[in-house]
């Protein structure tokens, strides 16, 4: 038998040499650190590197190792235990690019570079201030008591003899100076009047000499001290002016009975129509005119009375009023409570006959009262003026309705972890687009600036740092070349400006930040209550009222203010001191508002001396006013109200 082996076949195997592929990421980052103060600028320079796939770890037991790729570079250190990239107190200011090597432990042929960005700013960080002072005043006016209030050294306030050196710069006027030892600007009685713009001076860290900036203070010398003036000796609560303020009377308006007016309510639910003279600035007397309402809450219970509406029906401008109202016949309680509020308007059927009703749908079912505190849009050619008010139910929602017999309401729902606090609501005048303060964040929230279209539903959150706003304005600004701005008074310390520079990616408008303004006295540092309003001479500046004190606590009724007028825009800086809170020091200065007449901006206000410090009784000495010398309008603009939008021809 014979036996055949079996074939064989041999296979060949090639075996190809490939690169192998390096297992280490490395990921740049940036940084920034502070001048004179060494700390880490990057934390750790292997955060976002990996070794084969995994996150890179430092020190011992870890995977990677750490290096500068090239020598060390003056100034910058690196741990390579903890991989923190640090400056030193001497690190020079500016820009610089420090490259690192990251290796695999197990394999320390196998590296890569990264360059790391780094930046070394100022410890001083400064912002602009503007005061005022009086011509001839003696010894020295004082227009600006430290130019380092806004300022601040490794983010704490700059002081001047502590941590902050200032000096003047060259390019100051005869009799205008800056006292190194205080920061104070003093101003000899013979300066005249007018304005002076950028007075620039130095301001450094006193434990880093060479850590400087240079900064700006302008100062406005007045022709005359600004004179408080009684316009009637009537006690006025919640003085609101109709659209006559715009600087554009119309004795044919209203059925003939003028727009150069303002309402008020009393405590017995009154609500009076008061008539201006444009000439002298007084009220009537009794400042009695007329009566729109007799069941309109006094404002000082739900924290405001009636507010204006505007809109033209029927060929002619018309004047509403949108108010908390309560149940004709009944007796409202003093304070807040639920059941007996309804948001009501009032609306002027011919000469000196109202119309006073509720919105439909600010009665629940049943009958319920439970709605307050109605504001409308402002804007004088809108057919139908709208509304938004609170409901004084469990949820204290807000509601949207047209200011009609017809109207039908739409709440106004807030984005998940937005929590409306029930105040601060305004239109954007001539838009459904509010601006409104809420709450976000856990633990402690903070109020912020917050945008909404009731049209298209769009929200937007204008601000986010860390500090709570209280109040806020958006309109159009002629001398920001036309463009939306809005502005909030934050932690009652400072103003904040912003300007709209295009669009989200949803159509909401973007805002950025281009303007703080400070109070130029040190113990008059707090600001409060503030409304905007631009005056054309026939240049257009927009400006702001303020109420200014040595204290938060504004809003109680023991809290002694005084007035000031802010310019707005950063390239016009002023801060004028109407009349300060030592002037004198018991007396208060409540709800200030604004009235545009042919001599020029005036700002109307309730002035009360209290009788006893801690009690609630006081002198009412009625309401006075001030004439804030911002010049008679003029040109193709007589006056204009950033609330009702520009006058026409402006």
């Amino acid at each position: 038998m014979r036996v055949i082996a079996p074939i064989v076949t041999a296979a060949v195997c090639l075996v190809l040499a490939l690169p192998v592929e390096a297992q280490v990421v490395a990921t740049s980052q940036s940084g920034t650190a502070v001048f004179g103060k060494g700390s880490n600028a990057i934390k750790n320079v292997a955060l976002n590197d990996t070794i084969n796939g995994a996150p890179a770890t430092l020190g011992a037991g870890g995977n990677a190792i750490v290096s500068l790729t090239k020598p060390l570079q003056k100034g910058f250190s690196l741990n390579t235990t903890t991989g923190a990239l640090a400056t030193t107190n001497t690190t020079p200011i500016g820009p610089y690019s420090v490259s690192y090597t990251i290796c695999d432990a197990a394999n320390p042929t196998d590296c890569q570079n990264a360059p790391e960005a780094i930046t070394v700013v100022s410890s001083v960080a400064t912002l602009p201030i503007a005061g005022s002072a009086v011509a001839g005043s003696s010894p020295n006016g004082v227009p600006i008591e430290d130019v380092a209030i806004p300022d601040t050294i490794y983010g704490a306030p700059a002081t001047v003899g502590g941590n902050a050196t200032v000096t003047q710069d060259p390019g100051w006027p005869d009799g205008i100076s800056l006292n190194p030892a205080t920061g104070e600007i003093d101003t000899a009685p013979t300066v005249a009047a007018g304005t002076y713009p950028r007075l620039p001076y130095t301001i450094c860290n006193a434990n880093a000499p060479s850590d400087c900036q240079t900064q700006y203070a302008t100062v406005l010398i007045n022709a005359q001290a600004f004179v408080e003036m009684q316009a009637t000796s009537q006690t006025m609560g919640d003085v609101e002016f109709d659209w006559g303020r715009d600087g554009v009377p119309c004795a044919g308006c209203n059925f003939g009975d003028g727009n150069d007016r303002a309402n008020w309510t009393d405590r017995l639910g009154h609500i009076w129509i008061a008539h201006l003279d444009i000439t002298t600035g007084q009220f009537t007397t009794t400042a009695q005119d007329e009566q729109a309402d007799n069941d309109a809450y006094f404002w000082h219970t739900y924290g405001n009375g009636p507010e204006w509406a505007f809109s033209t029906q029927n060929g002619q401008i018309v004047s509403q009023l949108v108010y908390s109202r309560f149940q004709p016949g009944q007796t409202p309680p003093p304070q807040p409570a639920s059941g007996f509020a309804g948001a009501g308007f009032d609306t002027q059927i011919g000469y000196n006959q109202w119309q006073s009703q509720f919105f439909p749908g600010a009665i629940e079912g049943g009958g319920k009262f439970n709605s307050n505190l109605p504001e409308a849009s402002q804007c004088n050619t809108d057919p139908v003026p709208l509304a938004i008010w609170k409901s004084l139910g469990k949820n204290f929602n807000l509601y949207t309705e047209d200011v009609s017999p017809q109207g039908t309401p739409a709440i106004m729902t807030l984005p998940t972890g937005v929590t409306s606090n029930g105040i601060g609501e305004r239109f954007v005048p001539c838009t459904h687009q509010l601006l409104f303060q809420a709450s976000v964040g856990s633990g402690t929230p903070v109020q912020q600036v917050f945008w909404h279209d009731l049209d298209t539903g769009l929200f937007e959150q204008l601000t986010s740092d860390n500090v709570d706003k209280f109040s806020g304005f958006m309109f159009q600004a002629p001398d920001f070349g036309d463009n939306y701005i809005f502005y909030t008074v934050a932690e009652h310390k400072y103003i904040q400006v912003f300007e709209q520079m295009g669009t989200n990616g949803d159509g909401s408008p973007a805002f950025t930040l281009v303007n703080t303004i400070y109070s130029p006295l040190i113990d008059q540092q707090y600001l409060n209550t503030s409304e905007p309003f631009i005056n054309c001479t026939p240049t257009c500046t927009t400006y702001a009222f303020i109420t200014i004190s040595t204290g938060a606590s504004q809003q109680g009724i023991e809290s002694p203010n005084g007035l000031a007028v802010v310019a707005l825009s950063p390239a016009t800086p002023m801060f004028e001191i109407l009349v300060s809170t030592d002037a004198p020091a018991t007396r208060q200065r409540l709800d200030p508002e604004y009235f545009i007449t042919p001599q020029g901006p005036y700002i109307y206000y309730n002035r009360i001396v209290p009788l006893q410090i801690g009690v609630s009784r006081y002198d009412n000495q009625g309401e006075w006013f001030i004439d804030m010398q911002l010049g008679a309008p003029s040109g193709n603009c007589v006056g204009s109200s950033a609330e009702g939008g520009m006058a026409s021809g402006c």
